[in-house]
């Protein structure tokens, strides 16, 4: 959870560190702010007769939603009409980490409500609501979202030591197992310098590690690169990459 994380590596680096960050054993678990769907409608059709009934009412939620806006910018919705089994759908969706899921089905029209999942609670755990509570709540659930997850990853970075390391030695000797008969997984993480030099992360290659990002917190002191033994003023966070 450590900040942003260089241009040059910018695609790769910041998929990967989400994923690592946020996934659980059900795959993706997306924050809000950066999902590109923030909120799917799945229309529940198991009988033919209420078909065209249900995937109107999907269709005009999506519509209402359309005015509601989270982080300065309208909600991202999509309704997911493809001709499957509501369980293939749910699941579709869940392991691509849509913050918000919300059914529809013939009983839920019959009651006047809609069946919403979060991502960030455990997948069978189900909240129903009328379609005027969930365009009137739905920005501070996506707010409860982003910042449970946020909040979720900075507790689970707290627990892993942060170690400042100032050499290549110094590093090499931190990352290198103890035992080479029995290697030992390495955790936690390096903060050092870094002289911003592209290539010379591959200098890491051999050690299996990478800078993992820019922390927000930069130091702003003058020291020497970890790697190159240049002048740095960069603060750079290090890590074995699996």
């Amino acid at each position: 959870n450590h900040a942003y994380t260089t241009s040059w590596g910018f695609t790769t680096r910041t998929v990967g560190a989400l994923i690592m960050v946020h996934g659980d054993d059900d795959g993706l678990r997306v924050p809000p702010r950066v999902a590109p769907k923030q909120l799917v409608i799945l229309p529940i059709t198991p009988k033919e007769e209420s078909r065209d009934e249900i995937l109107s009412a999907a269709d005009e939620l999506q519509r209402r939603l359309t005015s509601i806006t989270f982080a300065n910018e309208g909600v991202r919705s999509h309704v997911d009409h493809r001709d499957m089994r509501g369980g293939e759908k749910s699941w579709d969706w869940i392991k691509k980490g849509v913050p918000v899921r919300v059914e529809i089905g013939p009983k839920d029209l019959e009651n006047g409500v809609v069946t919403l999942y979060r991502r960030d609670r455990g997948s069978k755990e189900r909240f129903t609501m009328t379609p005027e509570e969930l365009v009137n709540q739905l920005p501070e659930i996506l707010k409860e979202i982003q910042e449970g997850l946020y909040n979720e990853a900075k507790e689970r970075m707290k627990k892993q030591s942060t170690t400042s390391i100032e050499t290549f030695d110094q590093l090499k000797s931190f990352f290198t197992p103890k035992n080479p008969s029995k290697p030992e997984i390495h955790g936690g993480f390096v903060r050092a310098k870094w002289c911003g030099e592209p290539d010379s992360e591959e200098l890491l290659k051999p050690l299996n590690l990478t800078i993992r990002c820019l922390p927000f917190d930069q130091s702003g002191l003058s020291g020497k690169c970890v790697i190159t033994g240049k002048p740095a003023t960069l603060d750079v966070i290090i890590a074995k990459a699996y």
